[in-house]
Formats: structure tokens, C-alpha cells, sequence
């Protein structure tokens, strides 16, 4: 292991991650460790992007004349396409799997949902943005 990053969200990981860690400072002599609190989504931030899901949802099963695009579609593809993969290594087994909307942070998060918003006007799609909503406060606070 040369470098590695990860999320460490309970003790039992955190365990094997130590384990990791010894086997690196076996291997190489030491290791350098940063490591930064967690500041998570948040549940309005969560519950607005999953508003946008079902308003995208219903406009482009309007459209089509169908009813194949859900939220859980939308969200998978919009995660796919802005977020990409995550790939981390738990002893010697690499995992790759879709990054999450649980992996980010409100920085993280308020930036998907800024590229969220734009793939929905290009598609001319007309999202709900409350005034009073966490997202509008912090493109207030950017804009400053």
C-alpha cells in the first residue's frame, strides 16, 4: 500500500484500517496519517435532491410517454455520471464500487447538486428551488 484514502464511519473499520496502517509502517518504515472530521449531507440537502428526482421523474416520463424513469434511475445515473467510482482496498481486496451521496460531505453535496441542476436545464427541465432551502442559502452565500 503506497497511499490510501477512505471513510471511516465505525470502529470496526477503523480497526481494519489500523491493521492496514501496521502493515504499511512494517513495510516501509513509516506512514504519514491525516485525517479530517466528517461533515455529512444533510437531510435537507438529502430531501430537496430527492424532490428534484421525482420532478425529473414524472417530466421526462411526460415526455416520453412512459414510465421507466424513476427516482432510484435518475438518482443512479446522475451518481454515475457526476460522481463516478470509489475504489478502496480492505487487506488485499480491491473493491470498486459507485460512488454515494452518503461519501460526501455539504461542500461535496452542494456541488453535485449544482451539476444536477444544470444536466436539468439542459434538458429543459424546470426544477423547485425554495428560498428557504439550505441549497439556496449557500449559492446565496457563493454569489456574495
Amino acid at each position: 500500500m503506497l497511499k490510501g484514502e477512505y471513510v471511516i464511519s465505525s470502529r470496526e473499520y477503523l480497526k481494519s484500517i489500523m491493521n492496514q496502517l501496521g502493515d504499511a509502517v512494517d513495510d516501509h518504515g513509516f506512514i504519514k496519517v491525516s485525517w479530517t472530521a466528517g461533515s455529512n449531507r444533510s437531510l435537507p440537502q438529502l430531501a430537496l435532491f430527492w424532490m428534484w428526482m421525482g420532478e425529473m421523474s414524472t417530466e421526462f416520463n411526460r415526455r416520453g410517454k412512459t414510465d421507466e424513469y424513476n427516482k432510484d434511475f435518475l438518482h443512479d445515473v446522475l451518481c454515475n455520471r457526476f460522481l463516478g467510482d470509489l475504489t478502496y482496498t480492505v487487506g488485499k481486496t480491491t473493491i470498486t464500487r459507485m460512488k454515494s451521496l452518503r461519501d460526501l460531505d455539504k461542500g461535496e453535496m452542494h456541488f453535485f447538486m449544482e451539476q444536477v441542476s444544470s444536466f436539468a436545464i439542459e434538458h429543459g427541465v424546470i426544477l423547485t428551488y425554495p428560498a428557504d432551502s439550505e441549497y439556496m442559502k449557500l449559492v446565496e452565500r457563493q454569489n456574495k
